[in-house]
């Protein structure tokens, strides 16, 4: 065992060296992004000087979701402010809004949730939020009040939509019980459109998810649920008042795979992956399907996959990035989907170039 010390020393050298990097937004025009470094949070510049502005969150407090209006040089920023230790439950959650060459202002903050997965609306008046709530433990006698304090936990999600100018938050319970919100995919006056943890109950959408896991070859136009125990993520829409599959219902969207939009959903991309063999490893090989206005266009993933994805809010730029805590083999592509031209930008990857070191000094 003496021999595997120095390894394991190695592993833990190379974790620390590296942090997991993840691709969170692109601005309007596709000329910077938010990427995370571990849980730091920076706006990089895609130009060819690459500059980066670490963001920091409130004293206290932790990012949870950041992202860029449609138009706008506007950036919406949540923050989790956590409570004391013997009371968890009074954590709190703030939403910013950051002009460019202006500081962040404080638009509205609520006690009892956690926000995540924030949303500009098309006409960037509101901003779509995920709201899960915080959970007190059970506590039935002074035993479990010595063993459970500060172990909250969490419970239902909800959409809630923040009206920025006047600084209002309101919660929306549009989901059947038991359902939750994962991810908003487009929003305007007409339309939500998000990816939903669907359960199978009785309702006529649970009985049609119930469907295809059962008998995929039955499966309605428009619902694509992936399937496990658990229950499904489903592509949903929100229209007049009731819920939808797919975008509007009819659309073919892939069985497996993400899509991503613009707000008002101009350019629509959707992802498809097949398995794929080379030299007997099994790997998946994925392409995007673009979809702008009456044009069509696709992009193959360089790698089989994509990684993290983000579209600009104008439509015109996409973004994908593959890089876990390896220095090794990342990829951050970025495409112009009018000119189609394709740039490798992995070199702004590396965290020294934005900290001067890694780990940062705090």
């Amino acid at each position: 065992m003496k021999y595997l010390a120095p390894f394991f020393v190695l592993l833990a050298s190379a974790a620390n060296a590296a942090p997991a990097v993840n691709l969170k937004n692109l601005s309007p025009t596709g000329d910077r992004a938010i990427v995370t470094y571990d849980h730091h949070w920076v706006e990089i510049d895609l130009s060819l000087d690459g500059g980066a502005r670490p963001i920091a969150p409130p004293r206290g407090c932790e990012w949870t979701s950041m992202r860029y209006a449609p138009a706008a040089d506007t950036l919406a920023m949540a923050a989790f402010c956590a409570g004391p230790v013997r009371d968890c439950a009074a954590g709190s959650s703030r939403l910013l809004v950051w002009h460019r060459n202006a500081e962040a202002a404080e638009v509205v903050s609520s006690k009892g949730g956690r926000w995540s997965g924030a949303y500009w609306q098309v006409d960037e008046r509101r901003i779509i939020l995920i709201e899960t709530l915080i959970k007190r433990p059970d506590l039935s006698g002074l035993d479990d009040l010595n063993r459970n304090v500060g172990r909250c936990g969490w419970h239902d999600a909800e959409f809630r939509a923040i009206d920025v100018g006047r600084g209002l938050s309101i919660g929306f319970d549009i989901l059947p019980k038991g359902w939750r919100p994962k991810t908003v995919i487009s929003a305007d006056h007409q339309q939500l459109t998000a990816v939903i943890a669907a359960q199978d109950d009785a309702s006529p959408a649970g009985l049609a998810i119930r469907s295809v896991c059962v008998n995929p070859a039955t499966a309605p136009a428009g619902l694509r649920a992936v399937c496990s125990a658990r229950g499904y993520d489903v592509l949903m829409s929100w229209i007049d008042g009731e819920w939808r599959l797919g975008f509007d219902g009819t659309d073919e969207l892939p069985r497996h795979g993400r899509v991503i939009a613009t707000p008002a959903r101009e350019t629509v991309g959707k992802e498809i992956c097949i398995t794929s063999f080379s030299e007997s490893l099994l790997g998946l090989a994925c392409k995007l399907v673009i979809s702008r206005g009456d044009e069509t266009m696709q992009l193959k993933a360089i790698g089989g996959q994509f990684g993290d994805l983000a579209l600009s809010g104008d439509g015109g730029v996409l973004a994908a990035m593959t890089a876990g805590r390896s220095n090794r083999n990342r990829r951050f592509d970025v495409w112009d989907l009018e000119t189609g031209q394709h740039l490798d930008l992995a070199p702004l990857l590396d965290a020294v170039v934005h900290f001067g070191e890694w780990p940062p000094v705090r």
